[in-house]
């Protein structure tokens, strides 16, 4: 018997701190099982396991310019990793 367990959670609010067209995002995600290790000697296991993340996001749109803020922490293969992400761009 294997016993593994993984879910998803995510939420979004259209309205962030009562500003029109500020969207805050939030995801989390676990797992507790890989089925195949890199460390138990076998090669085709995937190079990375992530057992737990948390990304919160906030995206602004005005006309064709949009704005993401991201920060996002995960325990990837026994290594906590964090990230901070600010993205702008232009549609044509």
């Amino acid at each position: 018997w294997q016993h593994f367990a993984s879910g998803t959670l995510s939420m979004e609010h259209q309205r962030a701190f009562g500003v029109p067209r500020l969207r805050f995002t939030l995801l989390a995600g676990i797992s507790t099982q890989q089925l195949q290790r890199r460390s138990a000697g076998d090669i085709d296991a995937p190079l990375q396991f992530v057992s737990r993340s948390a990304e919160a996001r906030l995206d602004y749109s005005i006309g064709k310019l949009e704005a993401r803020l991201s920060a996002r922490a995960a325990r990837i293969d026994e290594r906590t990793l964090a990230s901070v992400i600010a993205r702008v761009q232009r549609r044509f």
